[in-house]
């Protein structure tokens, strides 16, 4: 496990260095799969919670998941799985911290403006040019951005915890359909409880802003702005410092914790 974390990583920061619009045009791509997946999940969700909320959540987080797949076996460039990977391989000094936060930030960036691309198109489509005030959408941003700060930093935490489980989990198991079952349950759980993605926040945040951002009253600059900084940091704490720090220091042995 420790020569395949530190081997992506180098790949990464040889991909960065090199072939920079390469790099970026991959972490948009992930942008755009999450975002697909939320769109779909919010639509599916509004036609059930009409008949109860507990099913139309539970649709949610059955669908949110497949855009994680698809960055997984399209290999896209995730900034919160990249936290884990690149504090990893850091501290084994496979790459230098320099680059590692070169990496993260600008792959934050493209996954941002790859989430707001697929956000804008979305938004001219017959069927989410036409959303009600009162969709499934609307309500769960506006739940979102209702959350007090300290909610919404544990959130965060837990989330990158369990999106980083399903990249360990997946990168370990090699059967394409399994590794698929795996990565769905362990995010249904994020999806379920309604933590907080950064990247995922990206795309639905985006999809407001692109369709009636004025049906929420919260959703202002300042408000939309102070949320994502405060989940990327809490999604640092749980996918960088608690599983890529943590994976880190158990493998530093010997006998390997996942080998």
């Amino acid at each position: 496990m420790n020569n395949y974390i530190d081997d992506v990583a180098k790949k990464k920061e040889a991909l960065y260095r090199s072939e920079f619009l390469r790099y970026a045009v991959r972490a948009m791509y992930a942008g755009m799969y999450l975002t697909l997946g939320s769109a779909v999940a919010f639509i599916a969700a509004n036609h059930f919670s009409g008949i109860d909320p507990v099913i139309g959540r539970a649709i949610y987080a059955l669908l949110f998941p497949w855009g994680l797949v698809t960055i997984i076996l399209l290999n896209g460039e995730l900034a919160t799985s990249n936290m884990m990977f690149l504090t990893n391989a850091t501290y084994r000094k496979a790459i230098p911290a320099r680059s590692a936060l070169g990496i993260l930030l600008v792959c934050t960036l493209f996954n941002l403006l790859g989430s707001m691309a697929i956000a804008f198109m979305l938004g001219r489509t017959t069927l989410f040019n036409n959303l009600e005030a009162t969709h499934y959408m609307y309500n769960a941003i506006e739940t979102k951005l209702a959350k007090p700060y300290g909610a919404m930093f544990f959130d965060g935490i837990i989330a990158n915890i369990l999106v980083n489980i399903a990249i360990i989990g997946s990168v370990r198991i090699k059967e394409t359909s399994a590794k698929i079952l795996f990565v769905v349950a362990i995010i249904f759980i994020f999806c379920y409880f309604g933590f907080e993605h950064v990247i995922a926040n990206f795309g639905g945040f985006s999809l407001v802003m692109f369709t009636n951002p004025g049906v929420i009253d919260s959703f202002t600059f300042g408000n939309v702005i102070m949320h994502w900084l405060l989940v990327f940091v809490a999604n640092y704490i749980g996918g960088g410092l608690i599983m890529g720090l943590g994976y880190a220091w158990l493998n530093s042995t010997k006998t390997n914790y996942l080998d």
